[in-house]
């Protein structure tokens, strides 16, 4: 009986109205996402069975290729020109990244049995995972290649040279960046890129997960213990007080960071270790070469930028951090009311990681940028692709913000109220008062 009532005890404490509220915003905001990605998939299954083409060579054997497509389920658009550029343009106008281009005299190589080019050209508009999925281009060139093997095979099956019959075409593939083109693979190119700044959005998460920890918990402890108390009535002023906490907190976190981030190259190190020295340089410099003729890589105004950035979402997170610690009980209620903080930070993070934010839509996309977070996990990216209204507009967004939360902290410290003032939703009980015996 006596493990029952602790039992019922101690799930008590637990299950309070915070930390539902938590959980119920964490699940909330996966439904939305899930919904977010549902929508994406849907959209990029659409465009699964279409393809863009451009037909320079207009001969029967591209005649031929393009009702194989068709017959393969394909959905063919056929648009006109001869740049990298305004054909990639003209194929996002259409809701494609990449399209399939047929040279000029392609017919009269297969005919003198030469293996002809097929160009895909692909644009890059962001580094996220599935921002460079739906290449229908490469499928489509896959069946063009099919149907030519096949064709070959019938016409001359005498004087055949295999390796000719096997491989008919050779891809090029060109990466189209603004108004920039390159001759190389739009995903290798994107998967280097995303190692390389894919530490940015870690540190910035895992900064805000550590500030916000640190924070809301030393306050509450020390309103626990009555030492904030003491604290606060000492000589010394109230902003100092807020101030020296928020920055401890952050250099304690810088470090925590730093340690983590240091395991965390050395685990990538570790996964790339099948190549080094002289391999590694001659894998990565084209891509390097190309990176830096598409304009992808950010020079020291950038980095400071992005520093900027990454001082407002933290200073916005250990803010908030200290209102809630302020405003929490003990040190559970202070885990639970920072519950639906660690989701809102989770939730940009993810999005982000996975997706282009500009290709949500509309609602979705103005709920995220809503949250002050979103504007650094996605600096890096709008920097690099000149995005420079979204990266100037979120930043003037956060300092928006800051000065809001900044204001709440300095009213709640500033008030003798704090001592006592508890953000609780339990409903006072009813007590009888007993009446004066006559």
């Amino acid at each position: 009986m006596k493990f029952f009532k602790l039992f019922k005890k101690e799930l008590k404490e637990l299950i309070t109205f915070q930390a539902i509220g938590g959980l119920l915003v964490g699940a909330l905001m996966f439904v939305l996402l899930g919904s977010v990605m549902g929508n994406i998939g849907e959209e990029m299954s659409k465009n699964a069975g279409s393809v863009v083409i451009v037909d320079n060579d207009k001969s029967a054997i591209t005649s031929q290729s393009i009702e194989a497509l068709k017959a393969s389920g394909f959905e063919v658009t056929i648009i006109e020109g001869d740049n990298n550029v305004e054909l990639s343009k003209k194929a996002s106008e259409l809701g494609h990244n990449s399209l399939l281009v047929f040279p000029k005299g392609f017919q009269e190589g297969i005919e003198n049995k030469k293996p002809q080019e097929l160009t895909i050209i692909s644009e890059l508009t962001s580094f996220s995972i599935m921002g460079n999925m739906s290449q229908t281009a490469q499928t489509a060139a896959e069946v063009v290649k099919e149907s030519l093997t096949t064709m070959l095979i019938k016409a001359d099956l005498a004087n055949v040279d295999v390796e000719y019959v096997k491989n008919p075409v050779v891809n090029i593939d060109v990466t189209v960046v603004k108004d920039k083109s390159e001759i190389i693979n739009s995903n290798a190119l994107q998967g280097f890129a995303m190692q390389q700044s894919m530490f940015i959005p870690i540190i910035v998460f895992i900064l805000i997960m550590f500030a916000t920890q640190l924070n809301a918990s030393a306050i509450a402890n020390e309103k626990g213990d009555k030492t904030l108390e003491t604290l606060l009535s000492a000589p010394v002023s109230r902003l100092a007080v807020l101030g020296s906490k928020m920055c401890a907190s952050a250099v304690f976190s810088l470090l925590m960071a730093g340690v983590y981030m240091v395991g965390f190259s050395s685990y990538m190190n570790g996964m790339m270790g099948g190549m080094t020295g002289g391999d590694m340089d001659m894998a990565t410099a084209p891509i390097t070469a190309a990176l830096k003729n598409l304009g992808l890589q950010l020079g020291t105004p950038q980095f400071a930028l992005i520093g900027i950035q990454l001082f407002l979402t933290i200073s916005i997170a250990l803010t908030i951090s200290m209102i809630l610690g302020a405003l929490a009980k003990d040190l559970k209620s202070a885990q639970s009311l920072l519950m639906p903080l660690m989701f809102v930070t989770m939730i940009p993070y993810f999005i982000t990681m996975f997706m282009d934010v500009s290709s949500l839509p509309m609602v979705a996309r103005i709920l995220v940028y809503a949250i002050p977070f979103t504007h650094t996990f996605t600096a890096t990216s709008a920097l690099l692709f000149g995005n420079n209204l979204l990266f100037f507009g979120g930043m003037a967004y956060q300092i928006i913000i800051l000065v809001v939360v900044l204001y709440l902290a300095v009213k709640v410290f500033s008030t003798d109220k704090i001592f006592t003032m508890t953000l609780e939703f339990k409903k006072k009980r009813k007590t009888k008062k007993n009446l004066p015996q006559e």
